[in-house]
């Protein structure tokens, strides 16, 4: 997890400046345990190097990190907004050549990203995980009526882009807290940029923050583009990876590249793959497993999947490597799902895992009484 020297000081101070041992003058590394100091040793630890032990990993969340003994700090997004107003009256500053003591602040490259001028959220790293989902008030079609996505469970049957009903057999993201920016097209479809959604004459999805105003979805022209923040990020997953979302077809799968809008990209700019193919038998093996051997998933804090999350960490690390090593890794990636995509496709997502039992027991069955089959050429007369 990654944590700027910056933030773990101010995360420390509030309990530095509240603690006996150090607001009263006492060198906290010399505690006498014989009269206790008032309290200081048994109400605070006063132990010396307490705070090099802090574990941040017991932190789930911004505000719990910022939390002491009931004492809360500032939001995220209150943060954000005290940095963004600072450095606009830098600008300001600069143009009315004033003092920039502090100026420089906006202009550094905090989070070795390359950019110049960071927020809060380049800062605290992993504390603020990348979502690409659809908000809550987004609604799906089911054969009972229309619902929101806050309200849909895993089995109900939705609407789905080749017009039939499929289950949802797990969540590909879901939190219902988390805060999220989402692109809202024509004021009722929301997703986040990143999201992949299908256009008229395109065969793939693409991403959503690619799309522009007169673009034709399948299900509406875009007439207006808009940015909304909302509460809650919700991402059912179909047996086919697409479901129709507020009348657009739309897929259950996300770029994980910003610069891929449909193809995945490689090295060298080679587009070999669509994106939604890609993540589709990416997630094979683990839809024949929920649908036909257990539906009880493993989802991490964030509300992802576990097979899902250490699929994404293997692609951004495949992501850096170079051509002749994505080149062999691909090959492998297809050998194994391509497999799992023949089962899953011959016998059915539900029915692909037994298929695969009684082919090795056969086989082992077989093994066991040394029996063989060969095939025999039939002479012609």
């Amino acid at each position: 997890m990654k944590i700027s020297p910056i933030i773990a000081l101010l995360a420390l101070a509030p309990a530095v400046l509240a603690d006996p041992c150090v607001t009263d003058g006492i060198d906290r590394a010399t505690c006498d345990p014989a009269d206790d100091n008032g309290g200081c040793l048994t109400n605070h630890g006063c132990t010396a190097n307490e705070a090099a032990r802090i574990d941040f990993s017991q932190f789930g969340s911004w505000e719990e990190l910022f939390s002491f003994d009931g004492m809360t700090l500032p939001t995220l997004e209150d943060l954000n907004a005290f940095y963004d107003g600072f450095c606009q009256l830098c600008d300001a500053a600069s143009l009315l050549n004033l003092d920039q003591q502090f100026c420089f602040l906006c202009t550094l490259d905090l989070d070795g990203d390359g950019d110049a001028g960071e927020t809060v959220g380049d800062l605290i790293g992993g504390f603020v995980p990348d979502v690409s989902c659809f908000s809550e008030v987004s609604t799906v079609q089911t054969p009972h009526g229309t619902i929101t996505m806050k309200n849909l469970q895993v089995g109900d049957r939705v609407l789905t882009a080749n017009g039939a009903f499929e289950p949802v057999y797990a969540w590909g993201h879901k939190h219902a807290t988390q805060k999220a920016e989402f692109l809202q097209f024509n004021g009722d479809l929301e997703m986040t940029g990143a999201h992949l959604v299908f256009l008229e004459g395109k065969t793939n999805p693409v991403r959503a923050d690619s799309v522009n105003v007169g673009d034709v979805l399948q299900g509406a022209t875009v007439k207006s583009i808009k940015t909304v923040k909302r509460q809650g990020v919700y991402t059912p997953l179909t047996p086919s990876g697409t479901v129709v979302v507020n009348g657009i077809a739309a897929s259950s799968y996300v770029s994980l590249q910003e610069n891929a809008k449909e193809y995945v990209a490689m090295q060298g700019g080679f587009a070999i793959i669509s994106i939604h193919d890609f993540i589709h038998m990416a997630m094979s093996p683990f839809r024949m497993f929920t649908m036909g051997v257990s539906s009880s998933v493993s989802y991490t804090e964030e509300g992802v999947p576990t097979f899902a999350a250490a699929g994404i960490d293997l692609a951004q690390w495949a992501d850096n490597q170079n051509i002749l090593v994505q080149a062999v890794l691909f090959v492998v990636f297809l050998a194994v799902t391509g497999t799992s995509m023949m089962l899953e496709n011959t016998f059915g997502p539900s029915m692909a895992p037994l298929a695969v039992a009684a082919g090795a027991g056969a086989y082992a069955l077989m093994k066991r009484n040394n029996i063989s089959i060969r095939a025999q050429k039939i002479k012609s007369v």
